[in-house]
């Protein structure tokens, strides 16, 4: 039986003894996106925004790294930091739902099981790499496919607490 860990969300003062854990909330990392027809840069802003006929020809995390605020500085896991528990649970739910311009629901949802009674930094940033290939064709950022918001910052509960959605940030 692994051990109970209390975990606190972000942005809330909850407390369980099931879902992410500090490791994850500590967790930096972008994802690499490659698409077949990405829109020429344009001034200093580093937006990213793809043509509307573009589709991803990959999708893969970069470098898993830790925030240090006393040397204000990213440092990469290690493979010790990477094997520490991210999530305590037997059953990882993660969730996409968002409204398209026509007003049509657009839903992801993927169930992960573990029978050790948690998951790994490592088995984590596998499985939402796995999730967003499934979820990301299905974006729309101004007309084509989202490869601007590719910071990861996190899960979060969602409102019937079923399951999780990921914040990423640009």
């Amino acid at each position: 039986m692994p051990p109970t860990i209390l975990t606190s969300y972000k942005g809330t003062n909850k407390t369980r003894s099931q879902g992410p854990t500090k490791p994850l909330q500590d967790l930096c990392f972008c994802l690499q996106i490659t698409t077949t027809n990405t829109s020429a840069q344009l001034g200093t802003l580093l937006n990213r925004f793809e043509e509307e006929n573009s589709q991803i020809t990959s999708l893969n995390a970069g470098p898993l790294e830790r925030y240090d605020p006393i040397l204000n500085d990213l440092f990469e896991l290690t493979s010790d930091e990477k094997a520490e528990i991210g999530f305590v649970g037997n059953k990882l739910t993660l969730e996409s739902i968002w409204r398209n311009r026509n007003g049509r629901l657009i839903k992801t949802r993927r169930t992960h099981k573990s029978n050790k009674g948690f998951f790994t930094i490592t088995q984590l940033v596998k499985i939402i790499v796995k999730f967003e290939r499934i979820d990301r064709p299905k974006s729309n950022w101004f007309g084509g496919v989202d490869c601007h918001h590719i910071y990861f910052e996190g899960l979060r509960l969602n409102k019937t607490k079923d399951a999780f959605s990921i914040n990423w940030g640009s």
